[in-house]
């Protein structure tokens, strides 16, 4: 009996890690072609920032659920519909600074990517 107890738990330990990995891989493509599409046309030179920011949050975010514990659901899931949200938010800021520098429209939008995500977070939370 104690030899079956200890395969069950040592596969359910492999199939946590196998299950963390493939979903560890999938937020990351969804981190990177979100970037993409918030950092585009007059942002698209600053793609690479807007990557690591993503990449950022990505990793954040599986940390906070880590500490938080499990909860059933997508809540834990970068979500694609708050990033159609900000990419036109970020898109309305660029078009309504006509004259501002590349690197401040980056600063602005990155501003702007951060205080919406804690405001969204003070909210969940």
């Amino acid at each position: 009996m104690a030899q079956a107890e200890r395969f069950s738990e040592h596969a359910t330990t492999v199939h946590s890690v196998l299950s963390g990995a493939v979903l560890a891989a999938i937020s990351v493509i969804f981190a990177i072609s979100y970037a993409a599409m918030v950092f585009t046309g007059p942002l698209a030179e600053f793609r690479d920032l807007g990557i690591v920011f993503s990449l950022f949050g990505c990793v954040t975010l599986a940390l906070m659920a880590g500490v938080s514990g499990s909860t059933v659901g997508g809540w834990w899931a970068s979500q694609g519909v708050v990033v159609v949200i900000v990419s036109v938010g970020a898109g309305n800021l660029v078009v309504g600074l006509p004259d501002a520098t590349p690197e401040i429209l980056f600063a602005t939008v990155a501003t702007f990517m951060a205080a919406s995500t804690l405001v969204a977070g003070v909210g969940m939370y």
